[in-house]
Parts: structure tokens; sequence; C-alpha cells
């Protein structure tokens, strides 16, 4: 009877210790599974951060183009106004939170589909439970410390200090702004082109101020109705040499051209 009692407890001893680890599995598989959604709100959160900077981008873009066109500015070099270089540096700076918010969202995205895979192995090895053996039991726990090691610091954290290093040169942010603008023009700009008695003429997209000489403090002569045809005969110090109405004088380049025509159509 006392051998028996003995057995007993041996064998319930042992049921116990083998509920106890099958629940500790149990509880570290759960963790993985509020890790995963941790990682899955996070990458959410990255995409709401990702539109809300290019919404606030697109409008700072638009706010810089009607400046420079109001003030009649086709360079880098030539920005004077300090609300268009404090637009830039926003614009520089939120393009580099994006850059740094797409490599998170890698990372992020990559941790997801480990512990996601993590949890899926785990959990159909946890269903054969009594088949496995020390070592195995032992393998899953190790394996599961592992991936919350690894991947529960990413789901935490959404950092976004960006350091001087990290940002593009303002003049690549301008250039930025205005690139696409110039390359849609340029097929435009093929298709207007004509040649008549020897001059190229194109027609006017924007009003543009005539000018004596190749100088923004050159005197305006007149100013051109967007829609009108010139004709451009020369080029100088960044301004087109046009002829219109009988009249010859100088448009600023980028301002009414929005990009700069091949001089040799012109000799």
């Amino acid at each position: 009877m006392k051998k028996t009692s003995i057995l007993i407890l041996v064998v319930f001893g042992c049921l116990s210790c083998i509920n106890s680890k099958k629940r500790k599995i149990s509880n570290e598989i759960s963790d993985l599974i509020d890790i995963k959604n941790e990682q899955l709100e996070k990458v959410q959160q990255i995409v709401e951060k990702e539109t809300l900077f290019n919404n606030q981008i697109k409008s700072l873009k638009i706010e810089v183009k009607a400046i420079m066109e109001f003030e009649n500015v086709s360079s880098f070099k030539s920005i004077k106004n300090t609300a268009v270089i404090f637009k830039l540096k926003l614009i520089q700076e939120k393009l580099a939170y994006l850059e740094k918010l797409k490599n998170v969202k890698l990372s992020t995205k990559g941790a997801f589909n480990v512990t996601d895979y993590s949890i899926l192995n785990y959990q159909d090895r946890l269903a054969v439970y009594e088949i496995l053996s020390e070592k195995d039991i032992e393998d899953i726990l190790q394996g599961i410390k592992k991936v919350k090691n690894e991947y529960l610091p990413e789901t935490k954290n959404l950092e976004l200090n960006i350091t001087e290093e990290e940002k593009l040169p303002l003049e690549s942010v301008w250039n930025g702004i205005f690139k696409k603008e110039k390359e849609n023009f340029k097929a435009e700009y093929k298709s207007n082109l004509k040649l008549d008695k020897g001059l190229v003429s194109i027609k006017i997209r924007n009003i543009a101020n005539l000018r004596n000489e190749p100088s923004i403090l050159s005197k305006v002569v007149l100013k051109i109705p967007v829609g009108e045809e010139v004709f451009i005969i020369g080029y100088k110090n960044s301004y087109w040499k046009i002829k219109y109405k009988n009249k010859i004088g100088y448009l600023m380049e980028d301002v009414y051209f929005k990009s700069t025509p091949s001089m040799h159509q012109f000799e």
C-alpha cells in the first residue's frame, strides 16, 4: 500500500511538471501573439505618419512654387525669401523622416513575419506536447525567448531622431520640387516648337516680364500675356533673348519656360 502511494505521488508529480511546462509554453506563445499585434499596430502607425508627411510635403511644395512664381525666382541660388528657405527646411526634414520611417517599416514587417511564423510553429509543436522530449521542450522555450529578445524592442519605439547627415542638401530638395515639372515640360516643349524664318517659337505659359537687359534689375518693357507666341533668338545670363511684336527683350528662363532648351536649336 505504501509503495502504491509513493508511485501515485511520483506519477502525479510528473504530470504536474508536464502540465506546468505545457502551461508555460502556452503562456509564452500568448506573449508572442501580443508582440505580433504590437508589430502590426506599429506598421499601421508608420503608414499613418507617412500619409501625414506626404500630404504636408505636397502642401509645402505648392507654397514654394507659388512664391517662386510670384517673385520670378528661377534658381536655388537666387532665393532671398527666408520663408521659402524655412519651407524648404521643413520639406528636407520630413523627407528624412519618411526615409527613416520606410526603413523602420521594412524592419517591423520582417519582425512581424518571423513572429507570425514562430507562433504557428510553436502552436503545432504544443499540439503534440505529449510526445516531445525534454530537449524538444527546452528548444521551444529557448526559441520563444530568442524571438522575444530580438523582436520585442522593434515594437516598442518609433524613434524619429534625424541627424543633419541624414538630410538631403537644400538645393537637392529644391531640384526635387521642380524636376517633375521640368520633365513634363520637355515633351510639351517639343510638341510646341516650330521653325519660322530661322527662329524658334513657343507659347508663353505664365505672364512674362519682358526686360531691356538680361537682369532682374533691368526695366520691364512690357508684360506678355499667357498664350502669346514669342520667337527665341538667343540666350544670355539665364535669360532668353526673344522677339515679340517687333520688340526685342529678355525673359527669365525657368519662370516662363520651366526648362532650358538646347542652345544648338537656336544657332
